[in-house]
């Protein structure tokens, strides 16, 4: 008793306290009431039943709504809330998105019900229809579960027993008309019982709704208007202008779903699918220079809902070039995704040249991680500095193509693939939405492309447009097919309507520049949305011509010379850069490395200090090893000063970085920038570091320089090397009558018993002028003899020292005669070995203007 005391004054409390509350129709019936009671007791026990039935009307309104609303919602949606006003329900969303009733686009990831709610609403409507087997309302309740499990057919007896009963019960009739729908091959037949629904009551606003999800799921054409009915007799409805959005962008009318999405989430603030597609609409409506959400309103986006908005947001900040916070951002993104997902975004396969690929099948555990990191620093545009934009773009391709060409074919269709490899298209037109080619670049493409099949339009344009004067057709302007593609399709519709024939679809996409330009025709002839390369038709009389117009052999003929294309933007106008390098003998294991650096002071802005002029430089030089990891770096900020501009090409702001490495091969990469006109060059290049700690003779790489000066001390320059200074000449270019200065070092070179070396040295000058010599500007040997050859002239040189290692220059006097191509081999011979041991290197420059 005293239990019973305290419920009801805790019940009543609520009661007098509630602003608005639920009130019992007068259509409860005291039969109903009795197995509400027992309801109750059955789920809390005998004292909550004895409260229940000890309540006034209104009050039993609110206990069943507070009770039920927390020990079964589903209970109170589908039984009492008929009761309580609360009527037109229906069944919840996720009804529609199981197997395959509607297309995966449309779906909005709806949750199901829990399944223990739904087993325990059939037990309890259960026993009510054992005291109750005539109630309509009970046997729709029980409907609806039915439903809710997916048990369609026992559901539709439910409801067909309910409408038998009532025939003006709605709720009964809109879940028979669910219920037809769910069984196969009976779409036509629930599009009538939802008609019939929402006669008899217009504005059932969930009738209305699943009238149009049925035409979804007959993939009617005329989606639009059925959710635009929706849409116009409910304005606020929480899904209908999701589901034409989708509508919209199915059909690449981006701007309209824009509009749909975004008026979706004013209707309902909380459709995070409608979120999701605003921010998709956006990418697409970015190749059209329109901007919809900004940086700041996908960061808010991702906090909320981090595995849908991360990709999105990093997208925007590889279009905003913030590479290192997009860099981040997908990093949070793939953290999120399983193993599985994150190996698409990993493998390179589909953009890798096919000695790559067959590399990488060979490859596994530590090597295969080297071979990635090598397979991403050659591809990427900025490697001197700590992001790689191509590897950046890789992602957002691979999202763009997991994201639209992956209804019909996991993990993407053949569209997928040529999108990761080539990016997006300068020109896309579709057989539900013909566009016709305006840009400059796909114009000319178009109009080669016409030029090539000019005789052969039979088979280009469909029969409804060829019979009689087609050329009055606007697929047809200026001599040649606008908006279709240049390749034959297996036209059998009317092409205004459908671009091909009732089931099949296509895609043409045009890229003005790669591969001088093409047009990739894509088709899918069985409407399941797995596109693949158009295939030449096998009765055509052409067949051989349309063989090398035809996709899968165009792509196939770029990706042996390309597999992927990129284009990075540097941000600035580009400028000369001369790169060389040559390798030297260091200290113990290690070699010197040094890469010689030219830009011409044309491509510079000068600003006048006094009576000089002045250019600034910043430069920054990168080195990785074999497994790709970064092992030297050096970067600075140049001034050069003269007293007026030098003129001519030839004129170039010198700069030089040594570098001591152990032996082997590395990746090296050079960026300059004139901070004051912004123009940026970028170099990159594989070096091989030769190994000098050897006993035997050996000589250094030659390099070519423009100036060598000697002095009587140690030079303190960045060009010092001893008591020379040694300014290279990166271009290797050279104006008629300049000399050319080589430096290079011997090393190991026997000495006899009073300490003296003994060699001699060989020039031989390809290419020159049989009246070439060479003039030894460092006075530590004599001319032996100039002597013509075939092919130039070799000159040759006998020196003496008095040390194991020797450093030696020359300036070279050339007279090209027709080539300016000249290539000069060094040749040195140890005359105080025995054996006479010998090396040699070789190095080519050019005579120019």
């Amino acid at each position: 008793m005293r239990l019973h005391c305290c419920l009801w004054v805790m019940l009543s409390l609520f009661v007098w306290t509630t602003e608005a509350f639920s009130v019992l129709s007068e259509a409860f019936p005291p039969s109903v009431d009795r197995a509400a009671g027992e309801l109750i007791g059955a789920v809390a026990g005998p004292d909550s039943a004895a409260i229940f039935q000890a309540l006034g009307a209104e009050e039993k309104g609110v206990f069943l709504e507070q009770f039920w609303g927390s020990h079964n919602p589903l209970i109170l949606k589908y039984y009492y809330g008929f009761y309580l006003g609360k009527r037109s329900y229906s069944v919840s969303d996720a009804f529609f998105e199981r197997g395959d009733m509607i297309p995966s686009r449309f779906r909005t990831g709806a949750i199901e019900p829990d399944s223990a709610l739904i087993s325990q609403g059939l037990a309890l409507c259960a026993r009510a229809r054992a005291q109750l087997p005539d109630d309509p309302v009970v046997l729709c309740a029980l409907g609806y579960l039915r439903l809710e499990q997916g048990e369609a057919f026992e559901a539709e007896a439910l409801f067909q027993r309910a409408c038998e009963l009532n025939n003006r019960f709605v709720e009964a009739r809109n879940g028979r008309a669910l219920a037809v729908l769910a069984t196969p091959m009976r779409k036509k037949r629930a599009l009538d019982l939802f008609r019939e629904t929402v006669s008899l009551k217009p504005d059932y606003e969930a009738a209305v709704y699943n009238l149009a999800m049925c035409h979804l799921a007959m993939e009617s054409i005329d989606l639009n208007h059925q959710f635009g009915r929706v849409i116009r007799k409910f304005p606020n409805h929480y899904d209908a202008y999701y589901k034409q959005g989708v509508f919209y962008e199915s059909l690449h009318y981006f701007d309209k779903a824009m509009d749909a999405y975004s008026k979706q989430l004013v209707a309902n603030p909380v459709h995070e699918r409608a979120q999701g597609r605003l921010a998709k609409v956006t990418m697409e409506l970015k190749w059209s220079r329109k901007d919809i959400h900004t940086l700041p309103e996908l960061e808010g986006l991702a906090e909320k809902d981090p595995k849908r908005y991360l990709p999105l947001l990093a997208a925007k900040c590889l279009e905003e070039k913030e590479y290192g916070k997009s860099e981040a951002t997908y990093g949070r993104y793939l953290n999120l995704l399983d193993p599985e997902q994150v190996a698409l975004y990993n493998d390179v396969r589909v953009i890798a040249s096919k000695n790559e690929a067959d590399m990488l099948q060979m490859v596994s555990g530590e090597e295969r991680r080297y071979f990635l990191k090598r397979f991403w620093l050659l591809r990427d545009p900025t490697p001197t500095t700590q992001v790689n934009e191509r590897r950046l773009e890789h992602y957002r391709r691979v999202y763009y193509a997991r994201a639209n060409f992956s209804e019909g074919m996991e993990p993407w269709d053949r569209r997928g693939e040529v999108y990761i490899q080539f990016g997006h298209p300068d020109h896309r037109s579709w057989s539900d939405h013909l566009v016709f080619e305006t840009k400059a670049k796909v114009v000319r493409v178009k109009n080669r492309l016409n030029d090539l099949a000019a005789e052969l339009l039979d088979e280009v344009l469909p029969p409804d447009v060829m019979h009689g004067a087609y050329t009055s057709s606007p697929l047809f302007a200026s001599g040649g097919v606008r908006g279709l593609p240049v390749f034959p399709l297996p036209h059998r519709g009317t092409v205004m309507r459908d671009g091909a024939s009732l089931f099949s679809k296509w895609e043409s996409w045009i890229y003005g520049e790669v591969g001088g330009g093409i047009e990739i025709v894509f088709t899918d002839l069985m409407g399941n949305y797995r596109y693949d390369f158009a295939e030449v038709p096998a009765d055509s009389p052409n067949r051989l011509f349309w063989e090398s117009l035809a996709p899968e052999n165009v792509v196939a003929r770029i990706r042996i010379r390309t597999p992927s294309v990129y284009d990075y933007d540097f941000r600035g106008d580009p400028m000369g850069l001369y790169i060389s390098s040559a390798v030297f003998q260091a200290s113990g294991e290690m070699s010197a490395l040094e890469t010689y650096i030219g830009v011409p002071w044309q491509d510079l802005r000068v600003i006048q200090h006094g009576e000089e002029v002045c250019a600034r430089l910043e430069r920054k030089v990168v080195i990785y090893d074999s497994t790709g990891t970064l092992v030297f770096q050096d970067s600075v900020l140049t001034e050069e000063c003269m007293d007026q501009v030098p003129e001519g090409p030839g004129t170039l702001i010198v700069d030089q970085v040594r570098a001591r490495l152990l032996p082997g091969s590395y990746f090296v990469a050079v960026r300059v920038k004139d901070p004051g006109g912004g123009k940026v060059q970028i170099y990159k290049d594989h070096v091989q570091v030769e190994k000098y700690d050897r006993p035997w003779l050996m000589m250094s790489d030659l390099e070519v320089a423009g100036i060598i000066e000697a002095h009587g001390n140690h030079v303190q320059s960045k060009f010092g090397k001893g008591d020379l200074e040694v300014v290279p000449m990166p271009s290797r270019t050279f104006l008629p009558e300049q000399p050319v200065y080589l430096y290079y070092e011997v090393y190991n070179l026997e000495r006899d018993e009073m300490g003296q070396t003994h060699y001699r040295v060989d020039y031989t000058i390809r290419g020159a002028q049989r009246n070439a010599g060479a003039r030894l500007l460092k006075g530590l040997g004599h001319l032996l003899g100039v002597e013509a050859q075939r092919e130039g002239v070799r000159v040759s040189y006998e020196h003496r020292g008095s040390t194991a290692w020797e450093p030696v220059y020359v300036a070279l006097d050339v007279a090209p005669s027709g080539p300016d191509q000249l290539e000069v081999e060094v040749t040195v011979t140890d005359l105080g070995d025995t054996l006479k041991r010998q090396a040699r290197k070789k190095v080519t420059f050019a005579i120019g203007k």
